[in-house]
């Protein structure tokens, strides 16, 4: 097994089954059984519409709008049962396939690639997507049950990816990384309380400190990208880092799912990303260069 704690192992495990339930019972919300699920979700997913991802966008919406209730219902019994059998530890395996290829389907056909291939992609936001997560954490705990002694580092590859991305996306903005932080932070009218009250705190800080937190910002997303390849220390910076950032990017941009909207139709990539983080933090040490090694024996 690649997780050196079997306890810590299994907790996991049990947070990506619960996931998928609660994602499976958020399907269950009355605006995402009717058409608003096609106007509201579905639609502004394919704003880029040409080639494959117009023929997607119709390909999807004409199978809801066949009977946007029993679709809906399928969708969430189905989300419901991958989570439970990856719960059970008898039918474990059986869940986490399953969850490769929901998972594969969603991303395709539900988040339209996660907007990696668009002007869409947006990694505080949302990119590349829950769905695509979801795969890839269930593909390492395959492997790591059908290899028993085999180190998987794909999640290692994926973390350091997607942090580069965030630090790619803010220095490619073409307002600039700062005032970029500042338009995409939602208006505090439209949320809850609690979070208007968080994001506000947010918002001073980033007006106060101004354009040199963005440096402090590139430094850190440096650290939590790389840094995961170094020994103990070097590692617990990087996932602690990484998970902190996270957790305010998904208050303040992803805002905390949406869940207060009625159109939650999952947790965002927010607490996946998260959760890549704590497996992490249970795989064996390595220095960056036997990474590089066994990545380029993989490869070839």
């Amino acid at each position: 097994m690649i997780l050196n704690s079997k306890n810590k192992f299994n907790a996991l495990i049990i947070f990506l089954g619960l996931t998928w339930i609660f994602d499976g019972i958020c399907q269950l919300q009355v605006k995402l059984l009717s058409f608003r699920f096609i106007t509201q979700v579905i639609n502004p997913m394919y704003s880029y519409r040409d080639g494959i991802f117009l023929i997607l966008e119709k390909y999807v919406t004409n199978i809801f709008l066949s009977n946007t209730l029993l679709v809906g219902g399928v969708i969430s019994l189905l989300q419901i049962l991958i989570g439970l059998l990856i719960i059970k530890k008898s039918f474990r395996q059986l869940g986490l396939y399953s969850s490769v290829f929901w998972g594969l389907f969603i991303w395709v056909f539900g988040e339209n690639f996660g907007g990696v291939f668009t002007y869409q992609y947006n990694p505080l936001m949302g990119s590349p997507g829950a769905a695509l997560v979801y795969v890839l954490v269930a593909l390492t705990l395959i492997i790591s049950y059908r290899y028993k002694k085999q180190i998987v580092e794909i999640l290692f590859y994926f973390w350091s990816i997607f942090w580069l991305s965030v630090l790619g996306f803010l220095l490619t903005s073409p307002l600039g990384a700062y005032n970029n932080l500042m338009i995409m932070a939602p208006k505090l009218n439209q949320l809850p309380s609690w979070l208007a009250f968080f994001d506000r705190w947010y918002l001073t800080a980033l007006i106060i400190l101004g354009p040199s937190l963005v440096n402090v910002l590139i430094l850190f997303l440096l650290v939590v990208a790389l840094f995961i390849y170094g020994q103990k220390a070097l590692r617990l910076l990087a996932v602690y880092s990484g998970c902190f950032l996270m957790l305010i990017f998904w208050l303040v941009y992803q805002n905390a799912g949406f869940y207060y909207s009625g159109l939650m139709t999952d947790l965002n990539s927010g607490p996946l990303i998260i959760l890549v983080g704590l497996m992490i933090l249970l795989m064996p040490y390595y220095n960056l260069k036997t990474y590089l090694k066994r990545l380029e024996n993989f490869l070839t």
